[in-house]
């Protein structure tokens, strides 16, 4: 095999390792190399050079049912740390989390709408500034997280070189400005992740109602890329949006939406959420029209649901972490 190749299969094997470490918190070598499929000493040559790089660290000794001691792995908080800014209309926080996943700080960026420069003024020197005082080491890498009906491209950014200037993304910005691996998560589509995990239908839709509304769609269990990342803006398609609706009207607008949606994709369950006084009353609206419209071919499922909030930050701090190790 030609040595690239094998520089190929050691990196890919590095990436393993730290991914099943970072999954399970704590492991030793020889449950590493039953769960990856590589031999002990392979495992053990991997993970010394690991130990070196900082990455990870020998935390204890454990005892093992056949009686022999093992030594568990981890990963290396001290190595540095992750950042999730969180943004909505209404304020910006950033939260500050070790390599662990376990946050050390948040700080109030503004509690108030700002434009993406201004937004990106005030993230550059707060990592500057407060960063060192509660993490460990250097920033790893950042993850933006878009509240309620944000849009992205609500945070555009004016770049300016001596050559030229353009208005690029924000994400498109912090990697520009930080140098270090950026996701972005929408909370409307982290909440229809954790719904997907319990629910069988694998073909859905989520709209989420509020200043705008939001469309993502699910086939075969994956999420599409839509005009605004994992979501389509899909106010014009509803009229008098903004403004107080009686359910019977805002459900003609989602119902003309899902005549487009379905007309495209064979979608089983439709998920509504957002600013709802009377969800369940909604979903009532939506499916009743639908049945009496005759324009599908197939039944669809119409549920009011509530957004789950719970442990956003700290699972995008993992996906933003994976992301480090792929590209370590």
């Amino acid at each position: 095999m030609k040595k690239s190749g094998l520089q190929d299969m050691k990196r890919e094997n590095l990436r393993l390792i730290m991914n099943v470490i970072l999954e399970k918190e704590t492991v030793s070598r020889i449950e590493l190399s039953e769960i990856i499929g590589l031999s002990p000493s392979t495992v053990s040559s991997l993970t010394s050079e690991l130990i070196e790089k900082g990455w990870i660290v020998e935390n204890g000794v454990t005892t093992s049912t056949g009686g022999r001691k093992r030594i568990e792995l981890s990963v290396n908080n001290s190595k540095g740390y992750i950042a999730i800014l969180e943004i909505g209309w209404r304020r910006a926080v950033l939260h500050f989390l070790d390599l662990a996943l376990e946050k050390k700080h948040s700080v109030l960026i503004s509690d108030y709408y700002i434009t993406g420069n201004e937004l990106l003024e005030k993230v550059a020197h707060c990592i500057k500034e407060d960063a060192e005082n509660f993490c460990n080491g250097k920033l790893s890498g950042i993850g933006l997280l878009f509240q309620e009906d944000m849009s992205p491209s609500d945070f555009n950014v004016m770049y300016s070189t001596s050559l030229s200037s353009a208005s690029i993304s924000f994400c498109e910005a912090v990697k520009t400005q930080f140098k270090v691996p950026v996701m972005e998560e929408y909370s409307q589509v982290y909440s229809f992740r954790q719904i997907m995990k319990k629910e069988e239908s694998t073909n859905s839709a989520h709209i989420e109602i509020g200043k705008k509304i939001f469309v993502s769609i699910t086939s075969n269990g994956t999420f599409l890329d839509m005009t605004e990342g994992k979501k389509a803006d899909m106010t014009p398609f509803v009229e008098n949006t903004g403004k107080k609706m009686t359910a019977d009207k805002l459900s003609e607008g989602i119902v003309n939406i899902l005549q487009m949606i379905c007309m495209m994709f064979p979608i089983e369950n439709v998920y509504l959420s957002g600013r709802l006084d009377e969800g369940d009353r909604l979903a009532e609206c939506v499916s009743g029209q639908l049945k009496k419209s005759h324009l599908l071919k197939h039944a669809v499922e119409v549920k009011a649901i509530k957004p789950v909030i719970n442990h956003m930050e700290t699972d995008l701090g993992k996906r933003v972490l994976k992301k480090v190790i792929c590209e370590m």
